[in-house]
């Protein structure tokens, strides 16, 4: 017998030849295969040996199921009419897909037409009555005969009868039935072997499915002899006695067991593909190979097993007839060869990507990127891509940074200053689809080996509207801006500092006027929060409410001084004093005094200005910033000019527009020698 396992799957690793040369390899040995298996079914025929042919072509047909010429065979060498209905049903049913269903040349019966006879004289028909009369005699001796007969084995077959090859003849239908029902237990019990590669699963026949029906049998062994009209209830049993009859076991299968049959192979066999995949540890990435994934051809192994397990039905005795499990392989687990091919790839694509939308900015380094990776097989190989789904996700995370509303400007006055105020700001958007297939592009292009480090995503400017209001007045833009640094200062000091900075803020000076930082912040009381702290009087380091006022003043004349605006009144300090020069050389600094020096500023731009004061008490910092409409001066100040002793700094300030001075003035800072 042979036992053939074309699906085993081959053991090692290495690289695989390529796939059609695979194909020829297996197409050519398993057209040898076939064709020795259909040369031993046809030589078992020839000797009679019917059943060993039905084996070679079964298992033929777990090679190819698909074949329409192997079931033909099968059905014109088995002596089973159910096994030729099955393989005339497949084969029907493969040429329909092969070649449409084209109908077969069907033989038409003739008509046979009977000559009639001529009159013959009176004694011919004399003769012939005679010979009537002599047949009827004959026919009814023998009527009475066979009547005779049936009364003597009526409840009982007649001689001659066997069911499945056991003769029964003369026994009645219990003792029949005994010995039938033995006969199925043997044939039920037969055991089937289900295989693939090299493991095997046994089931009883019955268990596969295998269904016989004794009493149907034996029904219709009681039924020969007397069925049809007289002369066949007469002759029959004649025959039967000379030549004998053979009735076969009723046979059927069980669909229900057939497929808990395969059931119970798929699940020895069967295992899911599991996919390769890519991760990034930390620090290298790494590749899982995956695995392979089997599952039973059911559609392959189903006929064959059926038509095993009615061969099983005649078979007579206990021998194990082996099934041939058709198991499907999908390719999924990879090789060494493409495992490191896989991380070639990985150490170009998975470099550090910076991007870029406007200001924004943002390394994605390998941990996003691994979210990007898949793995494909291709004609060519294995190769990654990027999974779009995990793409999309991406983009979507760097919307959520990139992407700011805009803001409309809101400008609301009180008297002269204004209680709510900023500037529109624009807004804007990632435009998702553009990011994900520039993204997409410099995968690709590093998969082919080029050195992309950084991109620039497309972006959308939402604008922002301006405030009616602010239009009115012209404060639509920041003119210039200056800050300081107190760090070190007293909580007392720091706090003035800070209720100073709050008193000025939003003030708004008109076109032409001149401010003064003392009318601005007076009076200077416990009620607005000012707290005792040091100050100049007259030469001396005494205590006074709102010490520390001169950092606002200093942090307002540095704003005033960038923006280009028309310094009316500054006075340096009677000392260079440390607070003032932490941040900016000295002689950037300017004093002020209820009912002394004062800081006085000229609005000159034509517009409204707005002022507005920060202060941030964490970072000991203020800044001061001027709003308005820009004139389009270009402000540059010059390096300070400081004496040998450090007590004299002189420094150039200079207004252009397009290239014409507007104005040129020389800031002076004298200042007296003190021991700190």
């Amino acid at each position: 017998m042979i036992t053939l396992n074309p699906w085993k799957v081959p053991k090692g690793g290495g690289v695989a030849e390529p796939e059609h040369q695979r194909a020829q390899m297996r197409a050519t040995m398993t057209g040898l295969v076939l064709a020795e298996l259909c040369d031993a079914a046809r030589r078992k025929a020839r000797h009679g040996e019917y059943r060993e042919a039905e084996r070679y072509l079964l298992q033929a047909l777990a090679l190819d199921g698909s074949s329409p010429r192997l079931w033909a065979l099968l059905g014109e060498l088995t002596s089973d009419p159910e096994i030729a209905r099955i393989a005339a049903s497949q084969e029907a049913l493969l040429r329909r897909e092969w070649v449409g269903d084209e109908s077969a040349g069907r033989l038409s019966s003739g008509t046979l037409a009977l000559p009639r006879g001529g009159v013959a004289g009176a004694a011919l028909r004399n003769a012939r009555l005679i010979a009537a009369a002599l047949l009827v005699v004959v026919l009814l001796s023998l009527w009475l005969l066979g009547r005779a007969y049936a009364r003597r084995y009526e409840g009982r077959l007649f001689p001659g009868v066997s069911i499945a090859g056991i003769d029964v003849g003369g026994m009645t239908p219990r003792e029949g039935t005994l010995l039938v029902e033995a006969l199925v237990r043997q044939r039920v019990e037969a055991p089937i072997e289900l295989k693939w590669g090299a493991r095997s699963v046994v089931l009883s026949a019955q268990e596969a499915g295998l269904m016989l029906d004794a009493m149907r049998s034996l029904e219709e062994a009681m039924a020969v002899g007397r069925r049809g009209g007289v002369w066949q209830t007469w002759i029959e049993p004649v025959q039967v006695g000379l030549w004998g009859k053979d009735v076969p076991l009723v046979v059927r299968v069980d669909p229900a067991r057939v497929d808990r049959a395969l059931d119970t192979v798929a699940a020895a066999v069967e295992r899911p593909a599991i996919p390769p995949a890519v991760a990034w540890d930390g620090k290298r990435w790494s590749v899982y190979p995956g695995q392979d994934g089997y599952h039973v051809a059911r559609d392959r192994t189903r006929p064959v097993l059926e038509a095993v397990l009615r061969s099983a039905a005649h078979s007579g005795g206990n021998e194990t007839l082996t099934v041939p499990v058709a198991v499907v392989t999908e390719t999924a687990a990879l090789t060494p060869g493409e495992i490191a091919l896989v991380l070639q790839q990985l150490e170009r694509v998975g470099q550090p990507l910076l991007v870029r939308a406007g200001e924004f900015t943002r390394t994605l380094g390998p941990p996003e990127l691994a979210h990007w990776v898949a793995l494909a097989r291709t004609p060519q190989g294995v190769t990654l891509r990027v999974d779009p789904a995990a793409l999309r996700e991406t983009v979507q995370r760097l919307a959520a940074e990139v992407d700011r509303p805009a803001q409309d400007g809101r400008l609301v006055v009180e008297g002269d200053r204004a209680v709510e105020f900023h500037l529109p700001e624009d807004g804007r958007e990632l435009e998702r689809a553009g990011a994900q297939v520039l993204l997409l592009e410099a995968w690709e292009r590093r998969l082919r080996g080029e050195a992309v480090d950084a991109l620039e995503l497309p972006i959308r400017i939402l604008p922002g509207r301006p405030d009616p209001l602010q239009l009115e007045l012209g404060i639509v833009e920041e003119i210039g801006s200056g800050s300081s640094s107190f760090a070190g200062s007293s909580p007392e000091r720091a706090n003035n500092i800070c209720v100073g900075g709050q008193d000025l803020n939003g003030r708004l000076i008109p076109p032409g006027e001149v401010f003064s930082l003392n009318d601005a912040l007076a009076p200077i009381s416990w009620e607005k929060g000012y707290q005792v702290a040091p100050i100049i009087s007259e030469g001396v380091l005494v205590l006074g409410l709102g010490g520390g006022l001169c950092q606002v003043s200093t942090t307002v004349y540095r704003a005033a001084l960038f923006s280009g605006l028309e310094i009316v009144e500054r006075h340096a300090h009677q000392w260079r004093i440390p607070y003032y020069e932490q941040d900016a050389p000295p002689g950037f600094d300017a004093t002020i005094m209820q009912g002394g020096p004062d800081l006085k500023i000229r609005n000159n731009t034509g517009h409204y200005l707005l002022l507005q004061v920060e202060t941030d008490l964490e970072q000991a910092r203020q800044t001061a910033r001027f709003f308005g409409t820009s004139p389009g001066w270009k402000v540059v100040v010059g390096e300070p000019d400081i004496s040998a002793d450090g007590l004299t700094v002189a420094y150039r300030r200079t207004v252009e527009r397009a290239g014409e001075v507007l104005s040129e003035e020389t800031f002076y800072s004298f200042y007296a020698y003190h021991e700190w």
